[in-house]
C-alpha cells in the first residue's frame, strides 16, 4: 500500500499522525540514550485535509524521522481496522464509562525479523488452543498492513475454563487485528494485537441498565423499609409527623441512590475484568508468537539467516486499487 494510495488527512488526523510519529521518535532517543549509558478518526475525504505526502514533509522539516512517522502511520491504520462503525452515544458512555476503549489492546517486542514473526504466526493461530482465521489483510503486513483474524468458537456463552477461546468470550472478541512495526533496522520488531470490542458494548450497557435497575429495585425496597423505620422511631419519640415523614424520605432516597451508584460500580468492575481477560489471552498469543519467532526460549541470539520469504497470504484485490484509510471506513 503506497502512501499515494492512502488518499488526503485531516486536520486532526494529521496531529493525530505527527503527535504519534513524535512520541515513538521521543521513546527511541530514550531507549538509545540508555543504551549507550550501560555500553538498548473521522474517514478520510478526497477532496479535503492535507495530502499525506504534505504531511511527511511537514514532520521531516519539523525534525520527526521518517521512520518514525511510517509507525505512527501503521498504527493509525490498525486503529481504523478496529474502528466502530458509529460513535458512541451517551447511553453507551453513562453506563460503560467515557474511557471505554474501543478494542484491547497489546503489544510486544520480539527479537525476531517481521517475515519470522509472520511464519511463526502461520504455523501457530489457526491450531489449539488459538483457532484463529485469517479473513482479510488490509495492505502488506510486511510494510505497515494489518492482518485481521476471526476467533472460531468464540461466542456469548463463556465456557468453563481458562483457554485462550474461553477468555476472547468473556471480553466479547470476536477478531484479532495484527500489526508489526520492524524495529533495529529489521532485526526485531514490534507486535501489536488489537482485539475490536466496540461493537459488543451496546449490548454491554444495556445489560447493565438491567443490572442497576435490580440494583435500584432492590434498593427501593430497603430504603422504604428503613424509612418506615426512622419515621416510627421519631414519632415513638413525640416528633411531629411531617418531621418524621421528612426523614423517612431522606432514609429511602439515600438508600435509594447508594444501592444505584453500587450497582453501577460494581457493573463497570465487572465489564473492567471482562477486559482484562481479553488483554491476558491477548498476551499469551502474542507471548507464544515471540518465544516460536525468536526459535525457542530468546535466551540465546540465533543466526538469522538470510533468504526468508514471507509465508503466503490469500490475495487481495486492495493491494492495488484500495485504500485501508478510504472513504465510507
Amino acid at each position: 500500500m503506497s502512501d499515494r494510495e492512502l488518499g488526503r488527512l485531516t486536520e486532526e488526523q494529521a496531529a493525530h499522525l505527527w503527535q504519534r510519529a513524535a512520541t515513538l521518535q521521543a521513546e527511541a532517543a530514550r531507549a538509545a540514550e540508555s543504551a549507550d549509558d550501560e555500553a538498548d478518526t473521522t474517514a478520510l475525504v478526497p477532496h479535503e485535509g492535507y495530502e499525506l505526502d504534505h504531511v511527511r514533509s511537514a514532520a521531516i522539516e519539523a525534525g520527526i524521522g521518517a521512520e518514525f512517522l511510517d509507525a505512527a502511520l501503521a498504527d493509525m491504520r490498525a486503529e481504523v481496522a478496529t474502528r466502530p462503525a458509529r460513535p458512541k452515544g451517551a447511553f453507551v458512555r453513562f453506563f460503560l464509562g467515557e474511557d471505554m476503549p474501543d478494542s484491547v489492546t497489546v503489544r510486544r517486542v520480539v527479537r525476531a525479523p517481521p517475515v519470522d514473526v509472520l511464519k511463526s504466526m502461520e504455523e501457530l493461530v489457526p491450531k489449539e488452543p488459538y483457532k484463529l482465521s485469517l479473513k482479510d489483510r488490509k495492505g502488506d503486513p510486511l510494510n505497515g498492513g494489518v492482518l485481521i483474524f476471526d476467533i472460531i468458537g468464540a461466542s456469548f456463552v463463556v465456557t468453563e475454563g481458562a483457554g485462550f477461546t474461553t477468555q476472547a468470550a468473556t471480553a466479547d472478541l470476536r477478531e484479532v487485528v495484527v500489526s508489526l512495526r520492524p524495529l533495529q533496522e529489521g532485526a526485531a520488531c514490534e507486535v501489536t494485537l488489537r482485539g475490536p470490542v466496540a461493537w459488543a458494548q451496546r449490548i454491554n450497557a444495556a445489560l447493565g441498565s438491567v443490572m442497576v435497575g435490580i440494583g435500584t429495585g432492590a434498593g427501593t425496597g430497603l430504603g422504604w423499609l428503613a424509612g418506615s423505620v426512622v419515621s416510627g422511631a421519631l414519632l415513638g419519640t413525640g416528633v411531629g409527623a411531617g418531621v418524621a415523614a421528612a426523614a423517612a424520605a431522606v432514609s429511602t432516597a439515600g438508600v435509594v441512590l447508594t444501592s444505584g451508584v453500587a450497582s453501577m460500580k460494581g457493573f463497570r468492575w465487572i465489564y473492567r475484568y471482562s477486559l482484562r481477560q481479553g488483554e491476558k489471552g491477548l498476551d499469551q498469543l502474542v507471548g507464544a508468537i515471540a518465544v516460536h519467532a525468536q526459535g525457542g526460549w530468546g535466551l540465546t541470539d540465533t543466526d538469522d539467516s538470510t533468504g526468508n520469504t514471507p509465508p503466503s497470504l490469500p490475495a487481495s484485490d486492495a493491494d492495488s486499487s484500495e485504500s485501508l484509510l478510504s472513504p465510507g471506513d
